[in-house]
């Protein structure tokens, strides 16, 4: 144990400049590094928000927006019109559409 004591004891001001380099340069590495992570997780959790709008009540025209700040994807719109005088359970199919995207605020 002496000699290590004695060691650093002769070399303690190279250890002290490495110590300051290596705080002056980990510090900013790790304060970027929480940054980036912050902005990722938030980037995984926060879901697009699609709504569809019907324009008008007799005709079959809508609108599709985001409001949400994040792009959806493989947006996958369906629709089913219904009859109500006739027979409710029997719905006039109309096929599926996919949308590649939506821009966000939209």
């Amino acid at each position: 144990m002496s000699k290590i004591n004695k060691w650093v004891e002769s070399h303690d001001k190279a250890l002290g400049a490495w110590s300051s380099i290596l705080t002056i340069i980990g510090f900013p590495l790790v304060v970027v590094g929480l940054f980036l992570g912050y902005f990722q997780l938030k980037d995984v959790l926060i879901q697009p928000s699609v709504e569809l709008k019907l324009a008008s009540p007799s005709a079959p025209t809508y609108s599709i927006q985001n409001t949400s700040g994040k792009i959806a994807k493989n947006v996958l719109v369906s629709f089913g019109l219904f009859d109500v005088d006739s027979n409710p359970q029997d719905p006039l199919r109309i096929p599926a559409q996919e949308i590649d995207y939506v821009n966000k605020f939209s």
